[in-house]
């Protein structure tokens, strides 16, 4: 004779058998059939006008609703209940307490209790179980089938609900539960429309989750939508943030090959461009440096350097190259575009600031050809301030590398060549009074003077020292401009000495 407790049990059982999820959503669905719904289009998205009870989307907030939820939230509601009904009973909570109890007095009288109630137990387990997957895919199914219906009774475009603030969000959630084929056709029934849904405010979220979870062969169908106004799409707010997206996303070298040719013959383009300037560097940084190996010798050329180096938008098209071009001849080439037009460059606050950018990215070696030039035209870039800026940024770096020679003495001499001949360079130039004589005028041409002071050594102050004593040999010194000049030169204090 069965126990109340497994009778309890028993029925329980019978009750989750007993649901029917079809039936939950037809009789929920014949219910939304009487309500007819008219689509009222205004400035501040879509209005949908319920006879019975009112129920609004537009781009301002989620559905408002009095009596009833939107659609599909209480289509949710139905498959959280239908789920929760299904999990209710558990047979691990049915027997936590009670059985326990049950098996130790059984235990006394039978000893094959326990092995008949573990086999009823993994059972009726599976049995749970099964119920239970069933379930799921018939949710899934169902869900599936009420999103197309619902699309089909769309009172506007399947588009234009997606560039609704609602219509976006659910579109979004529902896209990672939907099989391929589904995927596929809703593509399909969007292909025309893509530039629309791509430049709004609400719809580039959609594209953006759509080309996430989309596969290989939906990727080139996207890809191939897009081929025609990638380049407009990308010089827009919300169109950039989809093509960053894309780029992002792009795994195969297939993906990364088709974003080339679109871009191609428009880098200068998107590069002076405020949207597109990020779309750029995006493809600079995520894809690799021998995929777009194109895109990085257009952009180094002397022209192409020297526009981009008067613009802040083509400074950090500059500055990604710096940074994510690790092949030594794609350096030396930009080195070389530089080199061309220093002196022009170096005249801007911009230009200035990416070549000290360039030098501290790729040390001495790389960038020894561009000092030497500035060194040797030491005249021209001292008088300017943003040039005298550049000068001053190499005296700074041969201040730290003779910091170093001073500390290890000759040992480190062959380690740091390229910095020995940067500095006896740097030297020449106090000793040289023809030149420094109209430079020393000068408010910058000045300080650094006496930057490059710092550099001497205890010789190289005796040979100063004796210089000025010579001069003192000129009839009438103490009035000589030159002269003067030197003394404040000597006179001023080294931070090294």
């Amino acid at each position: 004779m069965p126990s109340c407790d497994e009778n309890k049990f028993q029925n329980n059982i019978t009750n989750i058998n007993n649901i029917n999820i079809e039936n939950l959503i037809q009789n929920f669905s014949s219910g939304l059939n009487n309500i007819n719904t008219v689509p009222n289009y205004n400035n501040n998205g879509i209005n949908f006008i319920n006879n019975n009870n009112n129920i609004n989307i537009n781009n301002n907030g989620g559905g408002n609703t009095n009596n009833k939820n939107y659609l599909f939230d209480e289509m949710e509601q139905v498959f959280k209940n239908s789920n929760k009904m299904n999990n209710e009973y558990d047979i691990n909570d049915e027997f936590d307490s009670s059985s326990k109890k049950r098996n130790q007095k059984n235990r006394k009288f039978s000893p094959y209790f326990n092995g008949r109630k573990k086999n009823n137990q993994k059972k009726k387990n599976n049995a749970l179980k099964n119920n239970q997957n069933m379930s799921k895919e018939n949710i899934k199914e169902k869900d599936i089938k009420d999103f197309k219906r619902f699309c089909d009774g769309l009172n506007c475009t399947l588009p234009e609900y997606i560039c609704s603030q609602i219509g976006s969000r659910i579109m979004q959630k529902y896209l990672s539960r939907f099989p391929p084929f589904i995927i596929t056709n809703l593509i399909e029934k969007i292909y025309i429309d893509f530039e629309k849904i791509m430049c709004d405010v609400y719809g580039n979220y959609f594209c953006q989750k759509l080309y996430m979870i989309s596969s290989i062969e939906q990727r080139r169908m996207i890809l191939n939508s897009i081929k025609d106004i990638f380049i407009s799409v990308s010089k827009t707010t919300a169109g950039a943030h989809v093509t960053q997206s894309i780029i992002e996303e792009s795994s195969t070298k297939e993906e990364k090959s088709i974003i080339m040719d679109y871009i191609k013959h428009h880098e200068m383009e998107l590069a002076l461009h405020p949207e597109g300037t990020h779309v750029l560097q995006k493809i600079i940084q995520i894809f690799p440096e021998n995929e777009r190996q194109n895109l990085t010798d257009i952009l180094c050329t002397n022209i192409n350097v020297n526009i981009l180096c008067q613009d802040l938008k083509g400074i950090s098209v500059i500055k990604r190259l710096i940074s994510f071009n690790t092949e030594k001849a794609n350096r030396i080439k930009l080195v070389d575009s530089f080199f061309g037009n220093c002196l022009e460059i170096s005249k801007s606050s911009s230009g200035s600031y990416i070549i000290q950018y360039l030098l501290e990215q790729w040390g001495v070696e790389i960038g020894l050809k561009l000092i030497l030039f500035c060194i040797t035209n030491f005249e021209s870039f001292a008088i300017s301030k943003h040039s005298a800026n550049l000068i001053d940024k190499i005296i700074l770096i041969c201040l730290k590398r003779y910091s170093i020679i001073r500390y290890f003495g000759e040992q480190s001499m062959n380690i740091i060549n390229n910095e020995i001949i940067i500095i006896n360079a740097l030297k020449n130039i106090i000793l040289e009074s023809n030149k420094i004589i109209n430079i020393y005028k000068n408010k910058y041409g000045k300080a650094l003077i006496i930057k490059i002071r710092q550099l001497f050594n205890n010789e190289e102050n005796e040979k100063l020292y004796l210089f000025i004593k010579s001069l003192e040999t000129v009839p009438n010194y103490l009035e000589s401009k030159k002269y003067k000049m030197y003394i404040e030169i000597y006179k001023s204090q080294s931070t090294l000495n």
